[in-house]
């Protein structure tokens, strides 16, 4: 399980469709309810409304595209075709994207390969280090709801949730991990440990699963690995494993997220991996967002990247709603969690509010700090 594939340029979504949308059960309305007060009182700790962070989103994209837009349109046009051209021979390549979460950071990664590199990627390089590159990842940054003063405001409200939370319960703790691993990949995943229940760690130690943790190779995509091979086979028994970006990579610079935002997805998969009740609630969640009140479910669609498909309409974005049925027929996981804390707590998709291209979705926002603020867990259900 890692993050999502990465799609093409940025394009605005008119916001999660309404057609296979179900009212929430007794429980779940519960849990919304918990999330929509905290989400409230956060907003008023930190004196910010989403209002406010998409108003400044905005901004940010329309002084990006002025400053793009100031380069010729010959230019403009060529590193845009480039673009589309390596998109192109990625989809085509079975070998997996790299491990940014959106952007040109993706078609770079494990092309860049000597086997596989293409006249088209080392031009594109060349670009992407210019003047005309840096403008355009200003601007694919601002579309993404991660300039400079949408980040501060989303990175505000993160604090402001994780304030309200310690209100309302213990949060954060020590994961036990299996021996090996990487020091500095093991302080990021423990840094972001603070977002999570303290009952949650707590399952996750006891878990008969235990997890090492470590980096990703350079150019691979962040993982949760439910059975990681060599460690389980030199331990006799199955090891998961959180795979992270290494902090002192070079990132491209058409990607500003960070790892951090990779340990709080992976950590995600994690929890709901050793507390099957967490996942029992994300897939109540999934069926209630794409089942029409009629029964109608809306049907499977490509995700982008290569292989994978879901339920893609009634979120902010597509990869919340991924399908791993067919690759965990017994334990299926789920990209509710993961993808809600990156959102919530590593400013990503738009922090659910609406930054950016993104759509708001306060269905998905409740859902997450209710089941963190509400839920503790599930050992009786192992």
């Amino acid at each position: 399980m890692g993050q999502p594939a990465g799609a093409g340029a940025p394009t605005p979504r008119s916001g999660p469709a309404g057609q296979f949308m179900s009212p929430p059960g007794p429980e779940e309305a519960q849990l919304l309810a918990t999330g929509r007060s905290l989400a409230l009182a956060a907003e008023q700790a930190a004196a910010l409304t989403p209002a406010d962070v998409r108003a400044a989103a905005e901004r940010e994209i329309d002084e990006a595209s002025a400053l793009f837009d100031e380069f010729p349109a010959t230019e403009r046009n060529e590193i845009e075709e480039l673009e589309a051209r390596l998109r192109a021979l990625r989809d085509a390549d079975p070998v997996e994207p790299s491990v940014e979460p959106s952007g040109l950071g993706r078609l770079f990664g494990r092309r860049s390969r000597k086997s596989n590199v293409d006249p088209s990627e080392e031009r594109l390089r060349a670009l992407s280090l210019g003047s005309m590159g840096k403008a355009r990842a200003i601007l694919f940054n601002a579309r993404e709801g991660r300039g400079h003063a949408t980040s501060s405001a989303l990175l505000r409200l993160a604090e402001a949730y994780g304030a309200e939370l310690a209100e309302h319960r213990s949060m954060g703790g020590e994961l036990d991990v299996h021996e090996g691993g990487e020091e500095r990949a093991r302080q990021l995943v423990q840094s972001a440990l603070r977002r999570f229940p303290a009952p949650w760690i707590a399952e996750s130690n006891a878990f008969s699963i235990p997890v090492q943790i470590r980096h990703v190779n350079a150019g691979e995509r962040a993982a949760y690995r439910r059975r990681d091979d060599l460690p389980s086979m030199a331990a006799g028994r199955d090891i998961a494993a959180i795979l992270v970006p290494d902090v002192r990579e070079n990132r491209n610079p058409y990607d500003s997220g960070g790892p951090d935002r990779a340990a709080f997805h992976e950590l995600g998969h994690r929890m709901q991996h050793a507390n099957p009740t967490i996942g029992a609630l994300e897939h109540e969640h999934i069926r209630r967002r794409t089942t029409a009140p009629t029964g109608e479910r809306e049907p499977l669609t490509p995700l982008p990247g290569k292989g994978e498909s879901g339920w893609a309409s009634n979120f902010a974005d597509p990869y919340q709603g991924r399908d791993y049925s067919r690759a965990y027929p017994d334990d299926t996981p789920t990209e509710i969690l993961s993808v809600g804390m990156e959102a919530l707590f590593g400013g990503a998709y738009g922090g659910f509010i609406g930054a950016g291209r993104y759509a708001p979705d306060d269905d998905s926002r409740f859902f997450i700090l209710g089941l963190l603020a509400a839920h503790d867990g599930g050992a009786e259900a192992r």
